[in-house]
């Protein structure tokens, strides 16, 4: 079935729609949605039936690691593939040459999916995804860091993060599963998406 897929792809996806941003984007939203929490879930919390009494138990840092080599690979080869001028071995050189550019921004990515497998797999989706809403805050705190506090926003920019400050302290404030571990990689994962 992926075959087919795949091979139907550059015919299906003309170039205006690959360059349209709202469809593209929607897309994006739509398949986050159903399929990446749900399916990073049941991937960590994933265990094989006993078989004769072997354990195939793998530990939840081998699990998030393999789950984001698995993703950072699955995405690669999408863009290799997925598009209406499918030229593989073009492609492939395209991105070897693009690689210093996007070195950074990916590793930063890489970091941020890999801590957020470890979080949901400690502290499960209701924290995890809770903590995760301060990216705006440390954007913030990046931002001035590194640009200084000139390149701040306007004051009523700013005020609109309090609620966002409030909601994150009170959701977690007494959650039935915070562990030091989980809560700390949902920060990294923050502060790499920051």
């Amino acid at each position: 079935p992926l075959a087919t897929v795949v091979a139907a792809t550059p015919a299906a996806l003309s170039p205006s729609l690959l360059n349209n941003v709202q469809a593209v984007g929607g897309a994006w939203m739509l398949s986050s949605v159903l399929f990446t929490t749900f399916s990073t879930t049941k991937y960590l919390k994933y265990a094989p039936p006993e078989d004769h009494g072997i354990s195939h138990k793998k530990s939840p840092i081998q699990r998030a690691a393999l789950l984001t080599l698995l993703r950072f690979s699955g995405s690669l080869f999408l863009g290799l593939v997925a598009h209406p001028n499918l030229h593989v071995m073009a492609r492939i050189r395209e991105t070897w040459q693009l690689l210093p550019t996007f070195a950074l921004p990916a590793l930063f990515l890489f970091i941020a999916n890999y801590s957020n497998s470890i979080s949901l797999n400690r502290i499960g989706i209701p924290l995890t995804y809770t903590s995760k809403c301060a990216i705006p805050l440390i954007t913030l705190i990046l931002t001035v860091a590194l640009d200084g506090v000139n390149s701040l926003p306007s004051v009523p920019v700013l005020l609109t993060l309090i609620p966002i400050a409030v909601g994150i302290a009170t959701a977690s404030w007494n959650h039935p599963k915070f562990e030091r571990l989980g809560f700390l990689a949902a920060m990294v994962s923050c502060t790499s998406q920051g």
